[in-house]
Order: structure tokens, then sequence, then C-alpha cells
């Protein structure tokens, strides 16, 4: 068996993987690689292993998100039933956007998929977790109040929105959708996910 190993999981297959993953730290889960129908009812989870990270190999990430945008029936099938998440820093004290790897590691990928608002579920943690990462660290909580909101209004306006309104004028998504998928970002941003 290779170090890294795509698999494609449902909701209820990841839990019986737990044991894997935490055993081979290295193992990379890519959902949904290499299937030309999209499956219409399993989320795809993204889990990029703390090995990838720090190496910045975004190679086989990138290929499992290229995926999402193979082609308009499957960029529709997965509009907002998508999750990331970084394997590996369980006994870190920090939290993930403080990792100076993580963060590098985001920026790089979010220069060639910048489609999160699109895609990422907005009932669990991944799309946090890489908004986080383009704030600054490390700030008392008087600052994070005046300098998040700026931060997280300059990433939406010049690299978020345009995004998220490119890819869903291509999959044919009417103003109302997109708005409705902005909103939904939006109060995610400010408020955190949403119950499910």
């Amino acid at each position: 068996m290779n170090d890294r190993l795509a698999l494609t999981l449902s909701i209820y297959q990841a839990a019986s993987l737990v044991s894997t993953v935490t055993a081979n730290p290295n193992l990379l889960l890519l959902l949904a690689i290499g299937y030309t129908e999209p499956m219409l009812c399993d989320p795809v989870f993204f889990i990029i292993s703390r090995r990838d990270i720090e190496r910045a190999d975004l190679r086989e990430t990138l290929v499992g998100l290229k995926h999402l945008t193979s082609s308009v029936e499957v960029a529709k099938a997965y509009c907002e039933r998508v999750d990331i998440a970084f394997h590996g820093y369980d006994d870190d004290p920090r939290e993930l956007w403080e990792i100076p790897e993580v963060r590098e590691f985001v920026y790089k990928l979010d220069t060639h998929f910048p489609y999160w608002l699109f895609f990422l579920d907005k009932k669990l943690l991944g799309l946090r977790c890489l908004a986080w990462c383009f704030l600054p660290p490390f700030l008392k909580e008087e600052a994070q109040r005046e300098i998040y909101p700026k931060r997280l209004a300059e990433l939406l306006e010049r690299r978020w929105f345009p995004a998220l309104n490119a890819i869903a004028g291509w999959v044919g998504m009417s103003d109302d959708e997109i708005m409705a998928i902005t909103d939904r970002s939006v109060e995610y941003l400010l408020r955190g996910p949403t119950s499910a």
C-alpha cells in the first residue's frame, strides 16, 4: 500500500478509518478522486497530512480539489458538501491557523484553488480554519475585534467572492442562489458553523 491512499468515503465510513489515519500520519485521504460520476449523497473530506504540509507538497491535494471542478455536474453535486482538515497536529497546543507551516500551505493552496465559499460546508470547521489562516495570529481580543473584520472583508472582496461568482456562474446558478451562498458564508465567518 502506498504512503498516500486515495479513498472515497461516506460520512459514515470516515469513523472506521480513524485508527488507520492515526496509525499512519502520512496517509492523505483525498475523496472522490478518479470518479467521473458525482456521489450525490456523500460529502467529501480532504484530510491533509502534516508531512505534506511540512514539505509544502500541494500535488495530491490539488488533484482532489481540481476534480471538484472537472465538470459542471461534479461541481454542482459538491456545492457546500466538502470539508478540509489537517492531520498530525493533535499534540500541538497551538490553533492550526497559528502554525506557520499550515498558514503557508493554505496561502499556496488558495492561489491554485480559491473556491472555498462554493464548496465548503458551512456546518463544519474547515472554512473557518482556512479563513483564520489569513488573519494575523496571536492578537488580543480587542485587536481581533478591530483588525479581523477588515482583513476578512479584504479576503472576501479581493479573492473569495470573485471566485465564488466565477464558479457559480460557470455552473449556471442564479443571482439568488449565489446571494444565498454569499449570505451563508458571511454568517458563518461572523458567527461560526450553522447547526445541521
